[in-house]
């Protein structure tokens, strides 16, 4: 837990590394027993960040997600790979995956930003195998950017909560890649911004319902091969192509700048 400010800064040469410490691909066979054992997802619990003015760039938090944070015989699941507890830390340039899908309890979250209170930056990273790539819940927040991102082999990419009290966050130009059910879920009667978005399709995200949202969030679109928006989602206009999809990388060899073709 950073109860205090972290300040993890890397580059894209060298990127700062949480890791397990069956990890062997980084700073050698740490636990001396040679290839005995792998690394894998829920291997060590979460990285915590209390304060909003932590910083992570160019980072890399691999094989988390596992935590039961009751010390006594009842269970308390916090089964997350970063947890910013009542913060809004900026989160840039980094890569969360391989996290725990399926250990103790769900909810199964790669990036947990809970009760946001201020202004959370999250761009430009690369969140993949994990069940939840990101859980945005406001509590007072304003202004937030979830941009420029890739979601990817998730159920859902972005799960989020606004309270509507302040400036609503925006999810533009984010690509979403291998979701199992939907790419953004809003729980909420909030309309969130989500433009220029890849939904794995040219033909935009698969919406077949409309509650009756005022715009720009009253929109049909009954695309089965796109990735799924709720209700309460702008999503147009939204990328109609896309190039350089990634794959599991080692390092940060992508970028999620889409091209500049909108539909």
């Amino acid at each position: 837990d950073a109860l205090g400010e972290l300040n993890a800064v890397g580059s894209s040469d060298e990127p700062i590394i949480f890791t397990s410490i069956r990890d062997d691909s980084v700073g050698g066979d740490t636990n001396g027993d040679a290839t005995a054992t792998n690394p894998m997802d829920g291997d060590w619990a979460y990285l915590r960040l209390d304060s909003s003015d932590s910083i992570l760039d160019y980072c890399e938090v691999r094989y988390a997600g596992l935590r039961d944070d009751d010390p006594g015989n009842g269970e308390t699941w916090n089964n997350y790979g970063v947890w910013c507890y009542g913060s809004s830390p900026a989160i840039t340039n980094s890569r969360i995956f391989a996290t725990n899908t399926s250990f103790g309890s769900p909810p199964y979250i790669a990036v947990n930003y809970d009760s946001v209170g201020g202004t959370a930056i999250f761009t430009g990273n690369i969140v993949e195998e994990c069940e939840y790539g990101l859980y945005y819940i406001e509590s007072g927040g304003t202004g937030s950017r979830i941009e420029n991102n890739i979601f990817a082999d998730a159920t859902v990419g972005i799960y989020t909560v606004p309270d509507g009290s302040r400036i609503s966050p925006s999810f533009d130009v984010n690509i979403f890649l291998g979701m199992g059910t939907h790419g953004i879920y809003n729980n909420s009667t909030v309309c969130v911004s989500a433009i220029g978005c890849w939904w794995e399709d040219a033909g935009g995200p698969y919406d077949p319902l409309n509650s009756g949202e005022p715009a720009p969030c009253g929109l049909l679109n009954h695309n089965v091969a796109g990735t799924r928006a709720t209700d309460y989602v702008d999503y147009h206009p939204w990328i109609g192509t896309v190039f350089g999809t990634p794959t599991p990388m080692p390092s940060h060899t992508h970028t999620a700048t889409p091209p500049p073709s909108f539909t």
